[in-house]
């Protein structure tokens, strides 16, 4: 191009951007590291749920072995907990039973797999854990004063 009797020459870009190999590597990185961030908050999700089902579900049963108010409840009536509805999951549900005249049962359902056997492993006095359902969710606990 002439303007008078300059040449004026256009002017080149010499930024450099990105590569599409450089911008695919990111996105892997991320990806996988996003993979690794919902497997860590998963597993913390379920511990947590574990360690509050298991706190309610040791305080109901402490409570159903000494109220003296339980006394007159038949075998084979169900009972509620106020502890254990706010602790469970949204997803599970619970139910307590009396087996006889000093043993109870808590049945929890609907417990992740992780969740189930992290709660069946808990020893304590006077209660047995059994987590054999535990791959549909299923945890039963039974107190006894025997």
């Amino acid at each position: 191009m002439f303007l008078g009797h300059h040449m004026i020459k256009p002017k080149r870009n010499n930024e450099s951007g990105r590569t599409m190999v450089e911008m695919f590597s990111v996105v892997i990185v991320v990806s996988i590291l996003t993979a690794i961030g919902l497997r860590g908050y998963s597993y913390a999700r379920a511990r947590y749920y574990a360690n509050q089902t298991i706190q309610a579900v040791l305080q109901e049963g402490a409570q159903l072995l000494t109220n003296r108010k339980l006394r007159g409840i038949k075998i084979g009536d169900t009972l509620t907990s106020a502890e254990i509805e706010r602790a469970l999951p949204p997803q599970a549900n619970y139910e307590i039973e009396k087996k006889d005249k000093d043993k109870y049962t808590i049945i929890i359902t609907g417990l992740s797999v992780e969740a189930c056997e992290m709660a069946t492993k808990t020893k304590a006095i006077r209660m047995t854990a059994d987590g054999g359902a535990c791959n549909i969710g299923k945890a039963v606990f039974t107190f006894s004063n025997e």
